[in-house]
């Protein structure tokens, strides 16, 4: 791409005309045709089904998900399947939908097997729309190539942590959104289709986990500005809402049903918002985004952050559009991320549609013909594809995690049945190897806070008290702690030492197993007279 190029469309919508300094082409053929067909559909189902195979925790291809985050929807979900309500009964701070998800795969499946195909589905929608964007800015051959990026900055494992998420689940729509941006400089009456799209990505960001809907605000606005200058802003919002009213509703109705609409509003709205949204001075928010940047500098997506906001900053863009494109990623940032205390790396994967951009801009910059002459450029197109795929293949998968999950799951399995937990109130598990355990033996958890979901000590610190005192009030029969949650010295905090004197009074410690993942000590109520 020469700097002085132009990154957007033109107005008129004309393909071969030029705009700003360069020109579209759109009779550069892909498999011989320039739009999506049958057989880049198969190349990218393919291509994604065997990616998330080998790489993906919730795969067929691993007994049990070594990350937890699978595990704790998969438990919240068989939870709502067996009627105890989310956020009421059982507590994650995730949106309800991502629950539903995960329950309907076990009711159906038994297993991940619905999450997998899900997860496929969501993966290759993300690079069809991902190709059809960048078709109306480079070749079919690039695009092509940039959509197989987007698989290789997805499933990269440093951002990865296992699959599962519901940014993934996101991603389709975050692309659809910006293919209908890009649409409407071409076709300036799909101010309907662009709102339905909208409402879809948004309503599902609002139901999988509400601030990834923050990726929706500046486009929104800019839509909305185009809109208004058409006179069709009433017919964009009004798709836009009605689309949102027709998602939303059928969840809203569950809870409220159920009495459980303050449990949704207080479980998911008011945790979520100050969960890693304390006050901090904006010189420690400075601080803690470069600490974020200095350490995935070097990592593909933050690398084509940089290039792509590089690269539209210095083209002919009109100004209005560079500042849209700024505020867009810094907002999604922001709503990601909040004072970047708390950083988990499969946030930045609601920002890989930025990292598309960088692609795009690198792509833009090589000009093949150039530098290849044509008896050797019909092979360099399969020879780069074949290099995406395998630099993909190789930085995605780790065929050792197989092995790790099948020592985890014999590792957390009881011995024999006879030795299994029953009742009602049977088994809360502690320790940071709870939700292993809970899944390893079939176990719904008897307590709402099985899990700690906190972004500082202070917040731990109230989950673990939460535990204890549910456990004191619910006389559960038996406590496993699997793995570490006692401190070995005296510094424990005030909910440790209440839980360790309420084992130790009303509890003995029936056996322990040491493995060697993890250590499980199975302490069992004594009944009094």
């Amino acid at each position: 791409m020469r700097w002085s190029d132009d990154f957007s469309l033109p107005e008129n919508g004309g393909h071969l005309e030029k705009s700003y300094g360069f020109q579209i082409r759109t009779h550069i053929k892909m498999f011989r045709c320039n739009r999506v067909n049958g057989c880049c559909i198969a190349w990218w189902s393919i291509f994604s089904f065997l990616i998330c195979y080998y790489s993906s925790y919730v795969s067929p291809y691993y007994e049990i998900p070594v990350s937890c985050d699978p595990i704790i929807y998969h438990l919240m979900g068989r939870g709502m399947m067996e009627g105890l309500m989310p956020y009421r009964d059982l507590f994650d701070q995730k949106g309800p939908f991502i629950f539903l998800i995960y329950g309907f795969s076990y009711a159906l499946c038994g297993s991940y097997w619905l999450v997998f195909v899900l997860e496929v589905f969501a993966v290759t929608a993300s690079m069809i729309f991902c190709y059809k964007a960048a078709l109306l800015f480079v070749s079919g051959k690039k695009a092509f190539i940039v959509s197989l990026l987007i698989l290789y900055s997805m499933c990269s494992f440093h951002y990865y942590a296992g699959g599962g998420h519901p940014s993934e689940f996101i991603l389709p729509f975050q692309f659809a959104a910006i293919y209908g941006v890009c649409r409407l400089y071409r076709d300036p009456d799909r101010f309907v289709r662009t709102g339905v799209v909208f409402g879809a990505g948004i309503g599902m960001a609002l139901l999988l986990k509400f601030n990834l809907a923050a990726f929706w605000f500046v486009p929104f606005l800019y839509v909305l500005y185009r809109a208004r200058m058409t006179g069709k802003a009433w017919i964009f919002t009004g798709s836009v809402g009605g689309t949102l009213l027709l998602m939303l509703t059928p969840c809203l109705w569950y809870f409220y049903s159920r009495g459980a609409l303050l449990d949704l509003y207080e479980g998911y709205i008011v945790f979520n918002a100050g969960y890693g949204a304390d006050a901090v001075s904006f010189k420690e928010m400075c601080r803690n985004y470069s600490q974020w940047v200095k350490r995935d500098i070097m990592y593909p997506s933050m690398l084509m952050y940089i290039v792509g906001g590089a690269g539209v900053i210095l083209s002919r863009m009109p100004a209005r559009e560079k500042i849209y494109y700024t505020a867009a990623f810094l907002i999604t940032c922001m709503g990601v991320q909040g004072n970047g205390k708390t950083h988990f790396n499969h946030y930045a994967q609601t920002l890989i549609p930025f990292a598309a951009v960088g692609y795009l801009v690198v792509a833009r910059m090589i000009h093949v013909e150039e530098v290849v002459s044509r008896k050797w450029r019909r092979w360099l197109f399969p020879l780069v594809v074949a290099g995406v795929m395998a630099c993909t293949f190789l930085n995605c998968v780790d065929f050792s995690c197989r092995s790790r999950a099948r020592e985890w799951m014999s590792a957390f399995a009881l011995p024999d049945t006879s030795d299994e937990p029953e009742g009602e109130n049977a088994c809360a598990v502690l320790g940071r190897h709870a939700v292993w355990f809970y899944c390893v033996n079939g176990l719904v958890p008897p307590i709402r806070t099985f899990t700690i979901c906190a972004s500082d000590k202070q917040g731990a610190e109230r989950e673990r008290m939460r535990q204890y005192q549910e456990i004191r009030r619910g006389k559960i029969d038996y406590v496993v702690i699997a793995g570490e949650y006692f401190k070995p010295d005296n510094t424990e905090s005030p909910s440790l030492r209440a839980m360790r004197d309420l084992l130790s009074t009303e509890y003995c410690r029936e056996r322990s197993f040491f493995r060697e993942v993890t250590n499980l000590d199975i302490y069992r109520r004594v009944k009094r007279d």
